[in-house]
């Protein structure tokens, strides 16, 4: 189980895509007549990298986060984790130095979905407890972790997305939004 296993720019001309058996990300660029250029193909830093989100709005310049849910049966040893890339112009990524957040080794993680203001990035782990985790991304592209909830009934969150206006349009919010 996982979303946002490929993943495109806002103007759509760059392309990213989880390969979870060889652990790598990769990065194509958008023909006009809609063919794929491969740029690059990095190590995702971790196993079975399974859910992409695109940033670009983040402090520290267009960000890539990757889920890497550490589940694949032919390969043993991995911690599910997530992670961050910056991004050039190119689509060339470049790891974030200590970005790194290891999830416990019984959790399921599945996707990441970073917020429309670039400020925050949330992920859905699926196990015992199930959670749903909001990290504040800093300056450098670095993850911080601000609180984990668990869903008050069934076991476990089965995705999320980031409502497409930045208002709340739930009754009693006060105008509350997630940016």
């Amino acid at each position: 189980m996982s979303d946002e296993a490929l993943v495109t720019n806002a103007a759509r001309t760059l392309l990213f895509a989880v390969n979870g058996h060889t652990n790598t990300i990769s990065s194509f660029s958008i023909q006009s007549d809609g063919s794929l250029v491969l740029v690059s193909s990095v190590s995702s830093v971790g196993q079975d990298p399974v859910s992409l989100a695109l940033d670009e709005k983040s402090l520290a310049g267009t960000q890539l986060s990757v889920v890497n849910q550490a589940q694949d049966p032919s390969q043993t040893g991995g911690v599910p984790n997530l992670t961050s890339f910056l991004v050039s112009s190119s689509a060339v990524l470049t790891p974030v130095a200590q970005s790194t957040v290891n999830f416990p080794s019984q959790s399921v993680p599945f996707q990441a979905v970073a917020s429309p203001s670039g400020k925050f990035l949330f992920t859905v782990q699926s196990n015992s407890a199930g959670a749903l985790t909001s990290y504040s991304i800093g300056a450098g592209g670095k993850f911080v972790r601000n609180n984990s909830v668990s869903p008050t009934l069934g076991s476990h969150f089965m995705g999320i997305v980031v409502h497409p206006t930045p208002t709340c349009h739930i009754r009693g919010c006060s105008g509350h939004s997630f940016d």
